[in-house]
């Protein structure tokens, strides 16, 4: 067998890897990472779906996040744009260039704080919901089968939550971003009342 490779950083060692805490954490043997080189500037390393058609990453400190928005809207692209500011992570999903979901890690950005402030849930119904979540059974799925919000306030509350999400990202200075093009999924859907180009405008008004 092949002799095996010295330490990384001593003089003929195999190139390592010290990622930040954070990312570390994100990443598992289990899970097979592609790597895209730029050699010799760099490299970027995928988990990319079965399905991936393309990818356009960068930083905010180059591009306005209006920009990032024009990349996808251009194209008529589907996929997830990801966009990460230390601990902050927000991520929009697109279908044929529009909006059709958004996620962020922000607790006044979840579902549970939009039913509360829209005024559709107490903070006492909301506690008792959480305590009901499983994983495979999410908060959606608790409050409607409680009958605590109907499945009509619900879709509104998240339609509300989607498009709170995006706006919020024309407020980011800083940060990285990553568009990963490919087919989006059917479930978790909604219709925005306004198409993607206008919330572009109201986020960079």
């Amino acid at each position: 067998p092949p002799p095996p490779y010295p330490p990384p950083g001593t003089p003929g060692g195999a190139p390592g890897l010290d990622p930040e805490r954070p990312l570390a954490q994100g990443l598992s043997s289990s899970r097979s990472l592609l790597a895209h080189f730029h050699a010799p500037e760099g490299m970027i390393l995928l988990r990319e779906p079965p399905d991936l058609i393309g990818f356009f990453a960068g930083n905010l400190g180059s591009l306005f996040m209006e920009d990032v928005f024009s990349y996808v809207l251009s194209g008529i692209r589907s996929g997830q744009l990801i966009v990460q500011q230390g601990s902050l992570r927000r991520t929009v999903t697109f279908r044929d260039g529009q909006v059709v979901f958004a996620t962020s890690t922000e607790r006044y950005e979840r579902l549970g704080a939009i039913l509360v402030q829209l005024g559709l849930l107490t903070p006492e119904q909301l506690t008792r919901a959480v305590s009901l979540v499983t994983p495979s059974r999410r908060i959606a799925q608790v409050i409607t089968s409680e009958a605590m919000v109907s499945e009509a306030d619900l879709y509104n509350a998240m339609t509300f939550l989607v498009r709170e999400v995006v706006l919020n990202l024309f407020e980011m200075m800083e940060g990285s971003f990553l568009f990963l093009e490919a087919q989006t999924p059917l479930s978790d859907v909604v219709k925005l009342p306004e198409r993607t180009r206008y919330l572009v405008i109201q986020g960079i008004t």
